[in-house]
C-alpha cells in the first residue's frame, strides 16, 4: 500500500521565475530607451555598455518566450533562470536609482530648461561628491553589462534559442469531453438540472423578454471556475429524457483551445451525419450545416469553450448565421470559465454556476474514497472525511481528486496528512485531470504581466476582501502595469483586473454585485496563485516565518512581534512589506534599521499598527519607494524627509491623528494617490498645488475649514473626496479649473450653495451632495453634460432641481428629484432621462401638474420608486388633479419597490394592482388619507410586502383585495402591515386553498373601529402564519382571530383588555413559548380564572406588569419547564403554587425589586437552574449560606444571584431576557430551530 509521503509535491519555482522575469526585464528595457538614461550614458562614458546590455537582455527576454519547450532540460534551466532574475532585479534597482537622482535635481532646480540640459551641468561639475557619484555608478552599470553577457553565453551553452515568434505558450490541447456520463456518480447538481430543463422546456415565445432577445435561438452560457462540474450539469441536462422528446437533434462539441468557426462547423456536421468532411472550405461547411440544421429545433452543447480573443469573436459570428436556421426553440449551451466568453457568445443571462453544499461535496468525496463500500463502517475515517471535504469549498473536482487520492486507504494517519496539507501539493506532477492542471487553465492564456498580477495575490490570506483599487495600486508600485499611451495606469490596471475577473480568478464578495469593488478568491483559485509564485512571494501565518534571502514579496498576516519583524530584516531583497493583520503590533516608532536594510522596498504598509506614532527621519532614503500605507496608526506627524520620496506614487495616511503636512510635499510630483481621510487637518500646505500628477485626493477629515485656491493647479485631479468636513461652507472659485475631474463628493458638510464655474467640469462624472445645506444648484447645471451619477441634498432644503438639467441624458444616478414651481424646473425634466436606474425619489409633488410628462414607462432600469406630496404644504390640495396625475405617473412593469406618500387623490390609478408589474416585491401606501377603493393587490404575482396605513376613508376590505384575473391571492406575500386606518370596519373575503400560501406576518395597529377579520385565514393549510400584531383594535377583533394550528411562539400585549377569550389558545395545538407583556388586567387576581394553556406550552414569560402589585396563587399551567418573571415593578411577592409545578426546570426572576422572599413551600424539587436578576431584596434572603431563603434553594444545581440595586427599570422586553430566554430553551432541549411569534399588543 503506497503512502501519502510517496506523492510528488511539486514547487513550480522554474515557471514563476520565468513569468517574473518577463514582466521584469519589460520594466528594465523600457528604463534603458528612458532618455534620462540615455543622457546619462552619454555623459558619463557608458552608453556602449547600456546599448549593449538593452541587445543582450532583447535576446534573452525572446529566449524566455519560448520557455515552454524547457521541460525535460534538468536542474541547469532552473539556476539559469535564478541568476538572470538576480541580475534583473538588480539592473532595475540600479536603474530605477538613475531616473530618480536626474528627477530629484529636475525638482530642485525649478528651471523651464530641458532636462538633458540640466543633467549635462549638473553632471559636468567639479564637484567631487558628484563626480564620485558618477564613477560609482558607472562602475556598477559596466558590472550589469557583464552579468548579463555571461548569462547570455550561458543560454547558448545550454542551447537555449530565441522563439520563432510564435504564440509564448503551447497550452496543451484539453481531453475532449463526453456527452455521455454515469449519472449515478453525480450528486449535488439536481436543482441546477431543474432550472435549465425547465426554463428549455418552456415555449420560447413565453419566455421572459428581459432575459431573451432572440426567441428563435436561446444561447446559454454556464459560467464558473474550473472544476466546479460545468461540463458535469451540461451532461445531465443533455441526458434528461425531456431534453431527448423535446429536441429533434441533439450535438455534443467539445471545443478546441483555439476556436475555429471552420473546425466547428465541421465537427457539428460530422456529429450530425457520421461522415468525415475533412478538405472543406468554410464556405461550403456553412451550406451543409444551413441544410442540416433547417426547420428543426436543435440542442447544442458548446463545452469548455475558453478562446475570447476577438478573432473568435469575429469567428463565433461567423458560425451564427447558420446556427439561426433551426426551428423556434433550438438551444446552445456554452460551458466556459470565462465572463468574455459568455458576454460574446450568450443572449441569455449567464447561469453562474455556484459551488456545492458541504453535504453533497462530501459524498462526492465518498463516492471517491470508498469506491462502493460503506463509508459508515469508519466512523473516524468519515470524521476526517468530512473535515477534507469542506477544504474543497464547493468544488466537486477537489472532492473527486481528494476522495481518489485515499481510496482504497484506511489508515487515519494517511487521512491527516491530506488534511493537514496545502491541496497545490498533493496533485501529481503526472495527473492531467487533478485540482491544479484543470484550473489552471484560466491562468496559462493570461500575458506575462496579468501572471504576475495573479501570482501577487497569493501574499494575502485564503477569504481576503480585495479592494480593486488598492490592489491596483499595489500592482502599479510593483511595476507590473504601465501607461498606455495617454491611458493613466489607473485605468489599465482596472482593465487588468477586470481581465482576471472575466477569467474567474476572481469573484464577487459575499456572492453579490452590489458593491463592484469588493472581491474574493475561491481558496483553490488561491491555491493556484500559491503554487506559482513558490519562492519569491511568502505569507507568515501563524507566526510561522519562511522567508529567505531570495524573498522578494512578503506579507504578515499575524500580529506584529519583535521577533516576526526582525526576521524579516534578513530578506534584503525585499520589494514588498505588507502587514494584513487588523490589530496592532508592539512598536510605537518604526525600527529606522528597517529603512536602512530594507531599501529595496517598492510597497511598506504599516497600517493598522495603532500605536506608531512617529517616523524616523530615514523614511526618506527609500528612494523606490511606490507605495505607503501608514493608515490606522496613531501617527501624528510625518518628518519632512518624506518628501524625497521621488518615486512614492501611492500615501495612504487616513485615520490617524495627523495634524499637518510638511511644507516640502510638493516635491512628491509622482504622486498619484493622496488619501487623508478621517485625519484632524485643517489645511493644506501650499507646496500640494505642486502635485501635478496626483489623480486621486480625499480629504474627509471633518476638521478642514476651506479649501484653499491653489487646489485649482491639480490639473490632472480625477477624484476629489471633501466630504465629512462639518467645517466646510465654501469652494474656491478655481475648482472650476479642475477640467479633468470626475468624481467629487461634497456630502456632509456646510455648504450652502456652489461657484457657478464648478459647472466647467465637463468630465465630471459624479456628483454628491448629500445631506448638505444646499438650497439650489448652479443654474448651469445641464452643463455637465457627462454626468452619470448625480446625489443632491436632503428634500428638505433643497428648492427645486435646476434649470436645464434635462439636459444630463448620460445620468444613470438620481436618488431625489425634487418638482420646482419655477419655470424649467418641473416635473418634464425627467423626460428624457431615460438611463436613469435604482432608485428614484420624487418629492414636492404638488408643484407639478398633469400635463407634465415624465415618461416614467420610459425608464427600464428604474427599480425603486417613491412618489412624495408635501405633508405639509401651504399650496391647496386638489384631490382630482393629484388623481389624474398619480395616472400619468404609472412606471415601467420592471419596477420592484413602490412608496406613495402623502397622496390626497381620492382613488388609486388602475396600474396600481395591474399583474403586469411581475417584478413589484413590495408596496408601501403611507398618509395617504382620501382614497376609498383599495386595489387588487392580490394579483401582483411577485409581490411580498405591502403596507397600508394612515387612511380615513376605507370602511371596508373586500373580495377586490384578492383580485379577480390570472393571478390572484397574493401568491407570494409574505407580510402584510394594516395601520392607523381609523374608520375600517371590515376585513372579509372568500378565501380559497390557493390564496395567501406564503402569508407569515400580519400587523394590524389603530383599526378601533375593525370588527372582523377572514375566519378563512384558519383553512388555508399552506399558509404558515409565523407573526401577527394585533394593537389597538376593538376586542371584538380579538374574537375573530383565525385558528392557527402551526403557531409555537404566542407574546400578548395588551393592557386595556380585561380577559382573554377562553377559546383562544385552544386551536393552538402546537404552541410551546407564550409571553405575556403589560397584561396586569389579566393577571388581577380578582379577575384570575386561570391559565388555560395547551399541553404543549413548555416556557411561560410574564413581564414589564407596572401596576400589578399581587401575582394570582394558584391556576399556573402545571406543564411549563421555563418560568420568567421580567421587570414586574410592584409585585411582593411569587405564587405559592410554584412548589406544584412538578415539570419546571428553570426559573428566571429578573428586574423585580419589590419581591421580598421566595414562597413559604419553597420550590418544585425539578428544578435546574435559578436566575436573580436587580432584585435587591430577593437577592439578599437568598445569599449563600447566610441568606434566609438559602435553604429553599440549596438543591438547585445551577444558581445565578446577582446582587445588584435596580435604581430605575426600563420597561419592556429586554433583549437580555431574551437572549436567556432562548439559550434556556436550548440548554432544556426545546424546541429553537424555529420560533414563529404571534403579538397581540394594544397601545398603552
Amino acid at each position: 500500500m503506497s503512502t501519502i509521503t510517496n506523492l510528488s509535491i511539486k514547487f513550480p519555482s522554474r515557471k514563476m521565475a520565468e513569468i517574473a522575469l518577463t514582466s521584469l526585464l519589460r520594466v528594465v528595457l523600457q528604463t534603458l530607451t528612458n532618455p534620462i538614461v540615455e543622457e546619462l550614458g552619454l555623459l558619463w562614458g557608458v552608453d556602449n555598455d547600456i546599448d549593449q546590455l538593452s541587445s543582450t537582455l532583447l535576446m534573452i527576454q525572446a529566449v524566455l518566450q519560448d520557455a515552454s519547450k524547457w521541460q525535460n532540460q534538468g536542474r541547469a534551466i532552473g539556476v539559469w533562470l535564478a541568476r538572470l532574475e538576480d541580475v534583473a532585479y538588480d539592473a532595475d534597482d540600479i536603474l530605477d536609482e538613475f531616473a530618480t537622482v536626474a528627477n530629484l535635481r529636475d525638482v530642485a532646480s525649478g528651471s523651464q530648461s530641458s532636462k538633458a540640459y540640466k543633467l549635462r551641468r549638473f553632471f559636468s561639475s567639479l564637484d567631487p561628491s558628484k563626480i564620485i557619484f558618477q564613477h560609482d555608478m558607472a562602475h556598477r552599470i559596466k558590472q550589469i553589462r557583464k552579468r548579463i553577457d555571461e548569462i547570455g553565453k550561458d543560454a547558448l551553452i545550454l542551447r537555449l534559442r530565441e522563439s520563432d515568434g510564435e504564440r509564448a505558450h503551447e497550452v496543451r490541447r484539453e481531453l475532449s469531453t463526453s456527452a455521455f456520463t454515469d449519472v449515478s456518480r453525480i450528486v449535488g447538481r439536481d436543482r441546477d438540472k431543474e432550472q435549465i430543463v425547465s426554463f428549455l422546456a418552456t415555449d420560447p415565445l413565453q419566455c421572459n423578454p428581459q432575459f431573451l432577445y432572440n426567441p428563435q435561438l436561446r444561447i446559454i452560457p454556464i459560467v464558473g471556475v474550473g472544476g466546479l462540474g460545468k461540463t458535469t450539469l451540461a451532461q445531465l441536462v443533455y441526458n434528461d429524457l425531456r431534453m431527448q422528446t423535446y429536441f429533434d437533434l441533439r450535438i455534443w462539441i467539445s471545443v478546441s483551445p483555439m476556436f475555429d468557426a471552420a473546425q466547428l462547423a465541421k465537427a457539428i456536421i460530422e456529429s450530425l451525419t457520421l461522415k468525415p468532411h475533412d478538405k472543406m472550405q468554410l464556405n461550403a461547411l456553412q451550406v451543409i450545416l444551413a441544410n442540416l440544421l433547417y426547420g428543426k429545433r436543435y440542442l447544442l452543447v458548446l463545452d469548455n469553450v475558453c478562446d475570447d480573443s476577438n478573432n473568435a469573436k469575429d469567428d463565433w459570428n461567423k458560425l451564427l448565421v447558420q446556427l439561426t436556421w433551426g426551428a423556434a426553440g433550438s438551444t446552445i449551451i456554452v460551458t466556459t470559465r470565462s465572463q468574455i466568453v459568455a458576454s460574446n457568445m450568450g443572449n441569455i443571462s449567464n447561469y453562474p454556476l455556484q459551488g456545492m453544499s458541504k453535504e453533497d461535496c462530501f459524498s462526492v468525496f465518498n463516492l471517491n474514497a470508498f469506491d462502493n463500500g460503506n463509508p459508515y463502517a469508519y466512523p473516524n475515517l468519515v470524521k476526517i472525511g468530512r473535515k477534507i471535504a469542506r477544504k474543497c469549498h464547493g468544488l466537486p473536482l477537489a472532492a473527486k481528486t481528494l476522495g481518489g487520492l485515499l481510496n482504497s486507504k484506511l489508515d487515519e494517519q494517511e487521512w491527516n496528512a491530506i488534511l493537514n496539507s496545502d491541496i497545490w501539493k498533493l496533485h501529481s506532477t503526472e495527473d492531467e485531470n487533478g485540482i491544479l492542471p484543470a484550473l489552471k487553465l484560466s491562468y496559462l492564456h493570461l500575458p506575462s504581466h496579468l501572471k504576475c498580477c495573479f501570482a501577487y495575490c497569493s501574499l494575502f490570506p485564503k477569504g481576503y476582501v480585495f479592494n480593486k483599487d488598492k490592489l491596483v495600486r499595489l500592482w502599479m508600485a510593483e511595476g507590473f502595469i504601465h501607461p498606455e499611451g495617454c491611458i493613466p495606469m489607473e485605468l489599465v490596471g482596472q482593465s487588468c483586473f477586470n481581465t482576471l475577473f472575466q477569467r474567474s480568478l476572481f469573484q464577487y464578495a459575499h456572492g453579490h454585485q452590489q458593491n463592484k469593488s469588493e472581491y474574493i478568491m475561491h481558496d483553490l483559485i488561491h491555491d493556484l496563485a500559491q503554487s506559482i509564485s513558490v519562492g519569491g512571494h511568502v505569507r507568515v501565518q501563524d507566526a510561522k516565518m519562511k522567508n529567505t534571502k531570495k524573498t522578494r514579496h512578503l506579507s504578515i498576516c499575524d500580529k506584529v512581534e519583535q521577533g516576526m519583524f526582525t526576521a524579516s530584516l534578513r530578506s534584503k531583497n525585499l520589494r514588498t512589506f505588507l502587514l494584513l493583520h487588523q490589530r496592532g503590533g508592539w512598536f510605537e516608532q518604526v525600527p529606522s534599521e528597517m529603512f536602512d536594510k530594507l531599501k529595496r522596498l517598492r510597497v511598506l504598509g504599516l497600517n493598522n499598527i495603532f500605536n506608531i506614532r512617529k517616523l524616523p527621519n530615514t523614511v526618506g532614503d527609500m528612494t523606490h519607494l511606490r507605495y505607503l500605507n501608514l493608515s490606522y496608526t496613531s501617527l501624528y506627524s510625518v518628518p519632512a524627509s518624506i518628501s524625497n520620496l521621488y518615486n512614492l506614487q501611492t500615501l495612504i495616511l487616513g485615520h490617524t491623528n495627523l495634524k499637518k503636512l510638511p511644507n516640502s510635499i510638493g516635491n512628491l510630483i509622482n504622486l498619484g494617490y493622496l488619501d487623508l481621510s478621517s485625519t484632524k487637518l485643517r489645511r493644506l500646505p501650499k507646496s500640494v498645488g505642486k502635485l501635478i500628477n496626483l489623480r486621486h485626493l480625499s480629504i474627509s477629515s471633518r476638521k478642514l475649514r476651506s479649501l484653499p485656491e491653489f487646489v485649482g493647479n491639480l490639473s490632472s485631479l480625477l477624484y476629489l473626496d471633501l466630504s465629512n468636513n462639518s467645517e466646510l461652507g465654501s469652494l474656491p472659485e478655481s475648482i472650476g479649473n479642475l477640467t479633468a475631474l470626475q468624481y467629487l463628493n461634497l456630502s456632509h458638510t456646510q455648504l450652502r450653495g456652489l461657484p457657478e464655474l464648478i459647472c466647467n467640469l465637463c468630465h465630471l462624472q459624479t456628483l454628491k451632495m448629500e445631506n448638505c445645506l444646499l438650497f439650489e444648484l448652479p443654474r448651469r447645471t445641464g452643463d455637465l453634460v457627462n454626468l452619470r451619477h448625480l446625489y443632491v441634498a436632503s428634500r428638505r432644503n433643497l428648492i427645486s432641481m435646476s434649470h436645464g438639467i434635462g439636459r444630463l441624458t448620460s445620468l444613470q444616478t438620481l436618488p431625489s428629484f425634487v418638482v420646482g414651481r419655477a419655470p424649467g424646473c418641473g416635473l418634464h425634466q425627467l423626460n428624457l432621462l431615460n438611463k436613469l436606474q435604482g432608485k428614484l425619489h420624487i418629492s414636492k409633488l404638488e408643484n407639478a401638474t398633469n400635463l407634465e410628462k415624465c415618461n416614467l414607462g420610459n425608464k427600464p432600469d428604474i427599480s425603486e420608486l417613491q412618489l412624495e406630496w408635501s405633508y405639509r404644504s401651504n399650496l391647496p390640495r386638489d384631490g382630482e388633479a393629484e388623481n389624474q396625475l398619480l395616472k400619468t405617473l404609472q412606471p415601467h412593469t420592471n419596477l420592484t419597490m413602490l412608496e406613495i406618500n402623502y397622496y390626497s387623490g381620492t382613488e388609486l390609478p388602475s396600474w396600481l394592482g395591474d399583474p403586469s408589474f411581475l417584478y413589484l416585491t413590495t408596496v408601501k401606501l403611507h398618509r395617504c388619507l382620501k382614497w376609498r377603493i383599495i386595489s387588487p393587490f392580490g394579483q401582483l404575482l411577485s409581490l411580498k410586502g405591502l403596507e397600508i396605513n394612515s387612511n380615513s376613508e376605507v370602511r371596508r376590505i373586500g373580495q377586490e383585495f384578492i383580485g379577480e384575473g390570472i393571478v390572484k391571492g397574493f401568491p407570494s406575500l409574505e407580510e402584510l402591515r394594516i395601520y392607523d386606518m381609523s374608520n375600517l370596519e371590515e376585513w372579509v373575503s372568500d378565501i380559497s386553498e390557493n390564496e395567501y400560501p406564503r402569508l407569515k406576518k400580519i400587523t394590524i395597529q389603530l383599526c378601533p373601529k375593525l370588527r372582523t377579520m377572514p375566519h378563512q385565514l384558519s383553512g388555508v393549510t399552506t399558509m404558515k402564519l409565523s407573526e401577527l400584531e394585533f394593537m389597538g383594535c376593538s376586542e371584538n377583533a380579538l374574537n375573530s382571530l383565525p385558528r392557527l394550528t402551526s403557531l409555537v411562539y404566542l407574546e400578548i400585549c395588551y393592557p386595556d383588555i380585561n380577559s382573554l377569550p377562553r377559546t383562544l389558545f385552544q386551536p393552538l395545538c402546537a404552541l410551546k413559548t407564550l409571553k405575556f407583556d403589560r397584561c396586569d388586567n389579566i393577571f388581577d387576581p380578582s379577575k384570575w380564572e386561570g391559565l388555560e394553556c395547551p399541553i404543549s406550552v413548555q416556557c411561560l414569560v410574564i413581564q414589564n406588569f407596572f401596576r400589578l402589585t399581587q401575582l394570582p396563587e394558584n391556576g399556573w399551567p402545571t406543564t411549563i419547564k421555563l418560568l420568567q418573571f421580567d421587570c414586574l415593578l410592584k409585585v411582593k411577592a411569587l405564587p405559592e403554587d410554584l412548589k406544584n409545578l412538578t415539570a419546571l426546570r428553570s426559573l428566571d426572576i429578573d428586574g423585580c425589586p419589590e419581591i421580598i422572599s421566595l414562597p413559604e413551600d419553597g420550590l418544585p424539587p425539578t428544578l435546574q437552574y435559578l436566575r436573580i436578576y436587580k432584585c435587591p431584596l430577593l437577592a439578599k434572603r437568598c445569599k449563600k449560606n447566610t441568606g434566609k431563603d438559602w435553604h429553599k434553594i440549596a438543591h438547585v444545581p445551577t444558581l445565578e444571584n446577582r446582587f445588584m440595586e435596580a435604581r430605575w427599570m426600563k420597561p419592556a422586553g429586554s433583549y437580555i431576557s431574551s437572549n436567556l430566554l432562548f439559550l434556556l430553551l436550548h440548554k432544556f432541549g426545546f424546541e429553537t430551530s424555529v420560533i414563529y411569534k404571534y403579538k397581540l399588543t394594544s397601545s398603552s
